[in-house]
């Protein structure tokens, strides 16, 4: 699957209506910002990103170095960034 089909669809799927508008909205800043590299990376955070946490940074109940362990917190940065300027 093209990349840009599969952040597409994984934006787009999600377990969390509001985790769902929000990474809709992030795919177009995504694919005009990153690079192909970054993408492939983004596409794999979004196939390992649990929604409850992605939820918990989205709402501030959690800071993206909270799961420096466990995600890219880049791409926890970069949507938590967006949000905030929208």
């Amino acid at each position: 699957m093209e990349i840009k089909k599969k952040i597409k669809f994984l934006s787009s799927k999600r377990a969390l209506l509001e985790n769902e508008i929000v990474l809709k909205n992030f795919y177009n800043y995504a694919i005009k910002k990153y690079s192909s590299e970054e993408l492939i990376q983004y596409s794999e955070f979004l196939e390992k990103v649990y929604d409850t946490d992605l939820f918990d940074v989205i709402i501030s109940q959690k800071k993206p170095e909270d799961f420096t362990n466990k995600y890219n917190i880049k791409f926890l940065k970069d949507i938590k960034k967006f949000i905030d300027n929208s």
